[in-house]
């Protein structure tokens, strides 16, 4: 009985482990292009703010220990949310100004997760399921609001993450 069980947990283990492989190429060859595409962007200086942006959320995304770190259901909609950034940049020397006021709308929560996350510290945070679900709305909201046509996972809007907010700290 248990070889069987361990036999079985063996072959889990196994598709699990090549999954995050197949992820992690994903993932990282997203990057590779992104990161292409970054330094051969037009209008380089018109578009600082899009690309100050794009970095932020890529070392909020890839960090050291991030393939650990992010709950796999997230990690799986890396290669959607990187898709994302490569639609932003193609959409972004057309509409600069609309993209300002887009990263703006969206400042304004990192700001209040990263306040969160210096005042009560990173161990703290990793038991509250609010701050994780809010956390990556802002990733699907990043979605609605530059890359529409890949299409969120959730209903999300500015009223939906004050909502969750107050999830957060009530």
């Amino acid at each position: 009985m248990c070889s069987s069980d361990l036999e079985a947990g063996r072959e889990q283990l196994i598709a699990c482990a090549n999954e995050i492989e197949g992820l992690l190429l994903s993932i990282l060859s997203a990057v590779v292009e992104i990161k292409k595409r970054l330094k051969t962007q037009k209008n380089a200086l018109a578009l600082a703010f899009a690309v100050g942006d794009i970095n932020s959320q890529l070392k909020r995304l890839i960090f050291p220990g991030f393939l650990y770190a992010t709950p796999l259901a997230w990690l799986r909609q890396y290669p959607r949310y990187l898709k994302a950034v490569l639609v932003r940049l193609e959409k972004a020397p057309q509409q600069i100004q609309k993209d300002k006021v887009m990263i703006a709308e969206l400042a304004g929560f990192w700001e209040q997760y990263d306040d969160f996350l210096n005042k009560e510290g990173d161990a703290a945070a990793q038991g509250n399921s609010a701050l994780i679900e809010f956390r990556w709305m802002l990733e699907e909201f990043r979605i609605s609001l530059f890359a529409q046509s890949l299409k969120t996972l959730m209903p999300v809007s500015a009223k939906r993450l004050r909502k969750q907010w107050a999830e957060v700290v009530k």
